[in-house]
């Protein structure tokens, strides 16, 4: 009986030292997934692209901007990019311009001209094309939209786009977009046929207003009922004019718990604006509680619309994780798209460019979780292993567990395959302890639990690899890409054998696209220019035979069921 007892008093003493020791070691959670409960549907991780105004056409951004804009879209996994459109945009005189050349300055131009509206003429029905100036928001489209979304396309992805009226006006304008619905209206329509004509494409979406809760910076008499009316006065003349499809997204208010108060007055006041409305906008400034988060959450649920939370520089990915949970936010920002990254041009000709300490934990989720993936319910028997589950168009799983502590898994409900695993731990202070570890990756087969573990507080992500996976059963089919390659690439026409680029690997019945920087068509090959063996060459020229410029081009080739391979091709000389 002693022995027993003594026995049992060292295993004690010895699980007691274990946990002290290794903490891990016996700290372990349980983590179901139920297909069953669906949540959102995700779009992404936005950034916003005008903080940086003028140094974008640097000499010095011109040698790191290619690297950055991979960065952004293949590392970091931006998807979403908020275009603003300044109120002044409406003026006579261009003064960005001004601004441009350096004839006036960044408080000039921010504080007495950015946000100045001049009404382009009386008529609401009438645009007087010389009461616009959009070479501001060419600028931002020019130096940031376009690259973003080549290289998504080039990704098989799509940028999605929202375009937000900004009038963080100090001094009271004459003349306001709020006083009257139609001319807020003309002035996007303008704004819509500039960019279309321009560019090719619209924005996917409207953020009818920035903050009109920032005491600070408006000045023009905004109300929830004006706002109404001018989402359903902006609505009809976009469709009257042939623009259908646009989403609404509400205001951004500075207070997350103001935005509720918002909605409501809102759709109280005017009815007619709610079934316009695709998108419930809040920021993280204040009025922050779980309680207002759960309201949105269930505002989403209610009216079925999605919710995003569209700015807030220090958010955590605590904040993060709470707002896809809670707030059911399909869309999520920390703010400009410059500011996930941190660039050091100590050496001007070699700028090093990596990810801010909290981005690092932004990347477990948005590298992994893409445009169209549906979370489903996860639970976990251990509160300090907190799960969030999705399935990514295609059927690919992802599960992004943030932990409070070191410690095991068990994660049932994952389809069979085989599945990547990668943390991010933190120091405490939220900075990264450990960056982008890669476990073994696990391969399961039907009705099989995955086992994993993280060593410290942080964020694991578990993410399905296998190629071509469709439905939910963990299948697999054969990519008819998988062993396409390029090469050279970099080319030069002068210094390649037989001045081609050789495509290997590729079905016989595909059609090869090439387009340049602002996605213009220039060559099309289609089967009968293939080799027998599923090979073809590209001689750099375009349609009309002529060698192509020094650039960056985007290929697409797509078969006859319609499976794409895309990328990017980089022509030297």
């Amino acid at each position: 009986m002693k022995t027993q007892l003594n026995t049992v008093f060292l295993i004690k003493l010895i699980n007691i030292w274990m946990l002290l020791v290794f903490p891990s070691a016996l700290i372990a959670a349980t983590i179901t997934l139920n297909t069953s409960t669906t949540h959102q549907t995700m779009i992404g991780l936005e950034g916003t692209v005008a903080e940086e105004q003028l140094n974008l056409n640097t000499t010095s951004f011109s040698i790191y901007k290619d690297e950055l804009f991979d960065k952004v879209v293949d590392d970091l996994g931006l998807n979403r990019i908020r275009l603003e459109i300044y109120s002044g945009t409406e003026n006579p005189v261009d003064y960005f311009s001004q601004y441009e050349q350096g004839i006036i300055d960044n408080n000039t131009w921010v504080n007495n001209y950015c946000y100045k509206i001049v009404n382009d003429d009386a008529d609401s029905n009438h645009i007087n094309a010389n009461g616009f100036q959009f070479r501001g928001l060419d600028y931002h489209i020019d130096y940031v939209v376009l690259p973003l979304k080549q290289r998504l396309e080039a990704r098989g992805e799509k940028l999605y786009i929202n375009l937000q009226y900004v009038n963080f006006t100090r001094i009271a304008n004459t003349f306001t977009h709020c006083e009257d619905p139609n001319e807020y209206a003309e002035f996007m329509l303008a704004t819509f046929q500039h960019i279309k004509s321009k560019y090719n494409w619209v924005p996917d979406s409207i953020e009818i207003y920035l903050e009109p809760d920032n005491t600070d910076f408006q000045k023009d008499n905004w109300t929830a009922a004006k706002i109404g009316n001018v989402i359903v006065s902006t609505s009809a003349k976009l469709k009257a004019n042939g623009f259908n499809n646009v989403e609404i997204s509400t205001p951004s208010c500075l207070n997350m718990s103001y935005a509720i108060t918002w909605f409501n007055d809102m759709i109280t006041s005017v009815p007619a604006c709610l079934p316009l409305i695709s998108e419930f906008s809040y920021h993280r400034y204040a009025g922050v509680y779980d309680a207002s988060l759960q309201t949105i959450g269930s505002i989403a649920a209610q009216y079925g619309i999605r919710t995003i939370m569209s700015e807030h520089i220090g958010s955590s990915y605590d904040d993060l994780h709470k707002d896809i949970k809670i707030g059911k936010v399909s869309s999520w920002q920390h703010y400009g798209w410059l500011g996930y990254f941190l660039i050091d041009k100590s050496d001007p000709q070699h700028p090093v460019i990596t990810l801010k300490e909290i981005s690092k934990f932004f990347r477990q989720y948005f590298k992994f979780i893409r445009k169209d993936a549906v979370r489903i319910d996860a639970s976990s028997d251990n509160s300090n292993f907190d799960p969030l589950a999705f399935i990514n168009k295609g059927g690919k799983y992802v599960v992004v567990v943030k932990t409070l502590t070191g410690g095991s898994m068990i994660i049932k409900g994952l389809p069979a395959g085989k599945y990547g695993i990668k943390y991010t731990t933190d120091d405490g202070s939220g900075n990264a302890k450990e960056y982008d570890v890669d476990l073994l990756d696990s391969n399961l087969s039907a009705g099989q639990d995955l086992n994993t573990s993280i060593p410290d507080k942080g964020v694991i992500t578990i993410y399905n690899k296998d190629i071509g996976q469709s439905g939910n059963n963990g299948g697999s089919n054969l990519n008819p890409f998988e062993k396409t390659r390029i090469f050279p690439n970099p080319f030069n026409p002068a210094a390649a054998s037989r001045g081609k680029i050789k495509i290997t690997d590729i079905p016989i019945s595909c059609v090869l696209e090439i387009y340049n920087a602002t996605g213009g068509l220039i060559r099309s090959l289609n089967e009968r220019d293939f080799g027998d063996n599923g090979w073809m060459e590209w001689d750099g020229k375009n349609q009309s035979g002529e060698l192509v410029p020094s650039s960056i081009y985007y290929y697409m080739i797509q078969d006859a069921v319609g499976n794409t391979k895309k990328g990017k091709i980089a022509i030297v000389k």
